[in-house]
């Protein structure tokens, strides 16, 4: 009977790639979530610039003006956080697939030293086999 001696690393990796796997979902996730978040403060910017422009067209106070290109200027800064955060996440899941394809790696090796062994074993048996099926044929043809 076959026992492979190192199923336990086996299963190890196998756990470590499934591991990779899910955190390779996550930072996807956390990915497009920061992208819609982009787009949204991206969109604020534009119907900002347009609120802008409508308010200069009529009779404007300075404080309304003032009050809009703060927060023009705060949309701004926070479209720039919000792509730095976008490369960030970006990173991470470069990284992320970095391990990913590490670990797959790690487990295609332990599983093709399975196969390995199993081979072996199996022609071994099939040696230890034939060797017997010889000595039944010798004693066979000696009588």
């Amino acid at each position: 009977m076959f026992r492979f001696r190192l199923k336990s690393v086996l299963h190890l990796r196998e756990h470590k790639e499934k591991a990779c796997r899910d955190e390779v979902a996550r930072c996807i996730q956390l990915l497009n979530s920061a992208q819609k978040r982009e787009k949204v403060i991206f969109q604020q910017i534009l119907e900002l610039l347009q609120t802008q422009k409508k308010m200069q067209e009529g009779t404007i106070t300075v404080s309304a003006l003032l009050l809009t290109a703060d927060y023009l200027h705060y949309q701004k800064k926070q479209h720039i956080l919000q792509k730095q955060l976008v490369r960030n996440k970006m990173n991470e899941l470069q990284e992320a697939r970095a391990r990913l394809f590490e670990a797959m790696k790690q487990k295609k090796i332990m599983t093709k030293l399975e196969d390995k062994q199993l081979n072996e074993y199996n022609y071994a048996q099939a040696r230890i086999e034939q060797a017997i099926l010889d000595d039944l044929a010798n004693r066979t043809l000696k009588r």
